[in-house]
């Protein structure tokens, strides 16, 4: 499961590298959901065992604060 989380972090690392190449709305939507995404691995990397038991989520207030914050992460690029 490491291999595959650092493969994930990768492809979330060299993918952010393209953002400023979006126009900002598409920018600020791409960002929110690689962050939203990368927060679900951050729960899949301290509990690996977790995506045999359910699925893996974030609860709607997590999602909000994360969009906030990638929203004003990626605009401002």
């Amino acid at each position: 499961m490491a291999y595959q989380s650092s493969r994930a972090r990768d492809y979330f690392r060299r993918g952010r590298r393209l953002l400023p190449l979006l126009p900002a709305r598409a920018r600020a939507c791409v960002g929110v959901m690689a962050g939203i995404y990368e927060a679900i691995l951050d729960d899949i990397e301290r509990d690996p065992a977790v995506v045999f038991r359910q699925r893996v989520s974030l609860s709607t207030g997590h999602k909000l604060a994360l969009a906030g914050r990638e929203l004003v992460r990626t605009v401002a690029r």
